[in-house]
């Protein structure tokens, strides 16, 4: 029994060592190296333009010799040329907006020959006609007599992935 009893301890003890043996070697014989850098990237050109010019308040006029009058269809009223400059990024035309302004313009809508969204890839360009039509009313003839009607047009573009 005495003989059995020593060969375990024998057994835990060189257990115990053979796993201190394993911990100090991982410990001290690992070579260990440290790196640092930097880096860099350029964002991609994001240029939309309309009618050439870049975004801003009012950057373009849209100016018609057509002439609008009650019961009118379809009257062009000017062309927005649309380009994506970018040499990477697509462009997605969102909206356009165009809204008459005054009093006397109530009867004015504008149809939208074109779809809800454009795409424009990289160095794509597209033109987009903005037309009216006037709905006929039985108005006196000088209401509307010679009157310049101005509209506002609001172009919305986003970054597509």
């Amino acid at each position: 029994m005495k003989k059995g009893k020593i060969s375990k301890y024998f057994a835990i003890l060189l257990f115990i060592t053979v796993l201190t043996i394993v911990a100090i070697a991982g410990t001290y014989a690992k070579y260990t190296s440290n790196f640092s850098g930097t880096g860099s990237a350029v964002a991609a050109n994001w240029v939309v333009t309309v009618n050439g010019n870049n975004p801003g308040t009012n950057v373009f006029t849209l100016t018609t010799s057509n002439k609008i009058y009650p019961g009118s269809v379809n009257v062009n009223l000017g062309d927005l040329v649309i380009a994506n400059g970018s040499d990477t990024v697509k462009a997605q035309i969102t909206s356009i907006t165009v809204t008459p302004r005054g009093t006397n313009s109530s009867n004015l809508t504008i149809d939208r020959d074109y779809p809800s969204t454009i795409t424009l890839n990289a160095g794509q360009s597209t033109t987009v006609p903005v037309k009216a039509t006037w709905t006929y009313t039985n108005d006196d003839e000088t209401t509307y007599n010679n009157q310049t009607i101005t509209f506002d047009v609001a172009i919305t573009v986003d970054q597509v992935q």
